[in-house]
């Protein structure tokens, strides 16, 4: 799998969420593409690729808009590698797979970037934090997994199949 075409493709979703999204919101609220398509990679590619994956999408994203070099590469590391890991024997074709890792992304993505500033002593309100991920945060990301998981297993098996 050419890790490559796989950082072009979530670098032109950073940009798309970072830009048009912001305009096209439900509540304040839109799918956060960069997550939900590192965890269906994830789950496809196994550790090694999504992993790199996972630190040099986190490492644009700390460009783009991060605070300072280094939180979104460590979550999205720490996510992509976990994620992989606790998929490892999970059948791929299924949307179960993807339903099922996916809250479990979030909680480390999220959780592990919270921590990270709270012992560089940036205190934020947890309760305000997670206000968040309310109800509608959770429906429109659950829509736009459903989407996409089909469409990265599809471009998966295509790159497999091409290089055999």
């Amino acid at each position: 799998m050419n890790i490559v075409k796989l950082s072009i493709i979530l670098l032109m979703e950073l940009i798309l969420q970072s830009t048009v999204f912001q305009f096209f919101n439900l509540s304040g609220r839109y799918p956060d593409l960069l997550l939900i398509s590192l965890i269906c990679f994830s789950i496809l590619l196994g550790r090694k690729q999504s992993y790199t994956l996972g630190f040099i999408i986190g490492l644009l994203a700390d460009i783009l808009y991060g605070d300072f070099i280094g939180l979104y590469a460590l979550s999205f590391l720490l996510t992509a590698f976990i994620t992989s890991v606790i998929s490892e024997n999970m059948f791929k074709d299924s949307l179960l797979a993807p339903i099922s890792v996916f809250p479990i992304g979030v909680i480390i993505n999220h959780g592990s970037r919270v921590l990270i500033l709270y012992l560089i002593g940036n205190h934020i309100s947890i309760v305000n934090y997670l206000k968040f991920f309310n109800l509608t945060y959770w429906v429109i990301n659950f829509m736009a997994l459903f989407l996409i998981y089909p469409l990265s297993l599809r471009w998966v098996r295509n790159n497999h199949q091409s290089r055999k």
